[in-house]
C-alpha cells in the first residue's frame, strides 16, 4: 500500500544500504574518518551511520558524537555530516543538555542547527513528576540567528498519566506570543514486559489537511541485551511516537534494544500500515555495538541501514 499521509511518514537519521562494507571503514573515501576501537565500556561516544547507496568511493556518513561530565551524565551530543565522503560545511546540528545541581534528568537543553544561510537555535525546558523520570512539561522556543534574527514561536506540552495511558497536549504560539494552536493525542492500553512496551494504541485530535483524527495501534518486541540509550537519556514520556521506526529513537529509559515494530495508522479513509526488522551485533558487556534495520511499507522494503556505536569509559 502506498504511503499516503506525510504525517505518517518519518525522515531515518539512521539512513543507508545494507550491503557491502562502507569504504570508510577501508579507509577509501577522499576524506577518511578514523574510526575508534570498540571498547567494553557502557556509554556511548560515537554513532556512525553508513550510506552505500552511492559508489563506494564517495559514501555519505553521519557521524554523532556524544559527550559526559564527570557524574556520566549527557552534556552534549553533535552530528556531522559528509556528503560523498567529504565532510560538509553544512548543515552541523549540535545538543546540549544542562542540569540542576545533581540531578540526572536534564531542566533545559539548546538545540543548534545549520544549514547554510540558515541558522536556528531552539530551546527548551523541561519539568517532571516528582520522584520519577515522567516528563510533566515540555516547552521549547525557536530562534533564528542567521540569516536575520527573529524568533519563530514557541510550544507547550503537557503530559497527564493515566492507567495504562498517557495523554500529550501541546499548544503552539506564534512570534508575536499570539496562541494559534492546540494539538491533542492520547496513548492508551499502554502494555510494558521488562519496562519495555510491547503494545499500545493511540488516537488524536482532528489534524489537517485530514480533517480527521489518526488513530495507530503499534507492537514492538526486544531482544534481552543492553540498550546504551536508557544509560544516556533518562527521561520517560511513558509511551512510543506513534510512526517512528528508527532504532533507539523513542527507546529512552527502556531495558532493552527493539527488534521488531508492527504499526498501523490511519486518518479518515486513509491507511498506513509500516513495520521494522533490527539485527544487533554486541559487545562482551552484552551492549550493541551494530545495528541493521529494515524498515517496511505495506510488506515492501523500503529502507535498509546499518550504523555501529562506539563506547567510551
Amino acid at each position: 500500500m502506498t504511503k499516503i499521509f506525510s504525517v505518517l511518514f518519518f525522515i531515518s537519521l539512521l539512513s543507508i544500504s545494507c550491503q557491502k562494507e562502507s569504504s570508510l571503514e577501508n579507509g577509501l573515501t577522499p576524506n577518511p574518518v578514523p574510526i575508534p576501537t570498540v571498547n567494553d565500556s557502557v556509554y556511548l561516544s560515537k554513532i556512525i551511520d553508513f550510506d552505500t547507496t552511492k559508489p563506494a568511493l564517495f559514501d555519505t556518513v553521519l557521524i554523532s558524537n556524544f559527550t559526559y561530565d564527570n557524574l556520566k551524565r549527557l552534556v552534549s551530543q553533535n552530528y556531522i555530516n559528509f556528503i560523498n565522503g567529504i565532510r560538509s560545511v553544512s548543515p552541523f546540528d549540535s545538543y546540549e543538555l544542562f542540569y540542576n545541581g545533581l540531578d540526572s534528568l536534564p531542566y533545559k537543553t539548546i538545540q543548534k542547527s545549520e544549514e547554510l544561510p540558515n541558522r536556528f537555535i531552539y530551546t527548551s525546558f523541561y519539568t517532571y513528576l516528582p520522584g520519577t523520570a515522567k516528563l510533566l512539561t515540555d516547552s521549547g522556543i525557536g530562534h533564528r540567528v542567521l540569516p536575520v534574527t527573529s524568533d519563530s514561536g514557541f510550544t507547550i506540552s503537557s503530559y497527564t498519566y493515566g492507567v495504562n495511558s498517557v495523554t500529550e497536549i501541546s499548544r503552539s504560539y506564534n512570534n508575536l506570543n499570539s496562541y494559534y494552536g492546540r494539538d491533542t493525542g492520547t496513548y492508551f492500553n499502554i502494555v510494558k514486559l521488562n519496562g519495555c512496551i510491547t503494545s499500545q494504541q493511540y488516537k488524536s485530535s482532528i489534524k489537517q489537511p485530514y480533517n480527521a483524527p489518526i488513530n495507530s495501534t503499534l507492537t514492538c518486541t526486544y531482544d534481552i541485551s543492553n540498550n546504551p540509550f536508557a544509560k544516556i537519556f533518562r527521561e520517560d514520556i511513558g509511551f512510543i511516537r506513534y510512526n517512528d521506526l528508527r532504532p533507539g529513537v523513542n527507546d529512552f529509559n527502556r531495558r532493552n534494544n527493539r527488534l521488531t515494530m508492527n504499526y498501523q495508522s490511519t486518518a479518515g479513509s486513509l491507511i498506513e500500515i509500516g513495520s521494522a526488522v533490527n539485527r544487533y551485533k554486541y559487545n562482551n558487556k552484552n551492549f550493541p555495538t551494530e545495528v541493521t534495520a529494515i524498515d517496511y511499507n505495506a510488506g515492501t522494503v523500503f529502507n535498509s541501514s546499518k550504523s555501529k556505536y562506539f563506547y567510551t569509559n
